[in-house]
């Protein structure tokens, strides 16, 4: 019988160790329990490793209360007030909530602290992750072609760690690292739509620049923001073999079953509503050739 794997948090060993002494002098009623601090911790990690534009990072209060439960708030205020983590103090009432960072002390080595298939948070992690998937076959065709390819997705897993664990900035090593782990345990690999811009949101298209390296097999990497110079690349090699149309080049390639009659007719009007050069999102669809980013001023 297969026997699952557990879950892998990776956390800082010395805000552990502390934390552990902390926890072991304190008395809470009523007792709280030490992983639940560790799945808040990771939380805080796993954002910061996808966001640039702050230090400071909201945390997932839907993941933490459906995984630790209504008491999420009491260990967030405990690890605060030891000093674990850091508040920006800037909460603004319905609009924003208080953001976290880990407290820079801590740094140094990284400890892997696992969670075993026979303990209640596994099975609490894995249903979320499970309800997040429940409505993947309401998604359009080519949206859910693009998720089967991305599971497909594997990283050189030996010399992506062997190359974090070299870095010398410790919170990039963290970084890294969190990075790599997310793609590896493909049970926690996210792939949603982002419900206030439409964008997609996934382990991919969040993943540093310095690791794409590593993803094993030849892929497509487009810039959609700055993607002119690719699309025109198509138009040139068109007209210059009389293949005439870009859509002659994208039915011929027999991409309408991934993207829909839809979505290819919506590629005829994008240069009348260029939101709808979404519909091309290619990151992680197999081509023969290798395009770098294209950057336009």
């Amino acid at each position: 019988m297969k026997t699952a794997k557990p879950i892998k948090l990776l956390l800082p060993f010395s805000l552990i160790c502390e934390l552990d002494k902390y926890l072991e002098s304190k008395s809470f009623k009523p007792p709280m329990k030490t992983m639940n601090f560790y799945i808040v911790i990771a939380d805080i990690n796993n954002v910061t490793h996808s966001r640039k534009d702050s230090e400071f990072v909201p945390l997932n209060t839907k993941y933490l209360k459906s995984v630790i439960g209504t008491k999420t708030d009491s260990y967030i205020k405990t690890l605060s007030n030891g000093g674990f983590i850091i508040s920006d103090e800037k909460a603004i009432p319905g609009k924003k909530s208080y953001h976290y960072k880990l407290n820079s002390y801590y740094g140094g080595e990284i400890s892997e602290i696992e969670i075993p298939p026979d303990n209640k948070l596994f099975r609490k992690i894995l249903k979320h992750q499970r309800k997040k998937s429940a409505h993947i076959n309401r998604l359009s065709p080519h949206i859910q072609q693009m998720r089967k390819e991305f599971l497909k997705m594997e990283l050189d897993y030996p010399r992506a760690i062997e190359w974090a664990n070299n870095q010398d900035n410790y919170a990039k090593r963290v970084s890294y690292l969190n990075s790599i782990n997310l793609i590896q345990d493909k049970r926690l690999r996210r792939f949603s739509r982002n419900k206030t811009n439409n964008r997609l949101d996934t382990n991919l298209t969040n993943l540093k620049s310095d690791l794409r390296q590593f993803i094993i097999g030849d892929y497509v990497s487009i810039d959609l923001k700055n993607s002119q110079p690719f699309f025109l690349s198509i138009l040139l090699e068109s007209i210059i073999y009389n293949k005439g149309s870009l859509c002659w080049y994208l039915s011929n390639h027999n991409l309408s079953k991934t993207f829909g009659i839809k979505g290819l007719r919506a590629v005829q009007k994008i240069h009348q509503n260029s939101t709808l050069i979404s519909l091309l999102v290619l990151l992680i669809f197999k081509n023969g050739r290798r395009f770098n980013r294209a950057l336009i001023s």
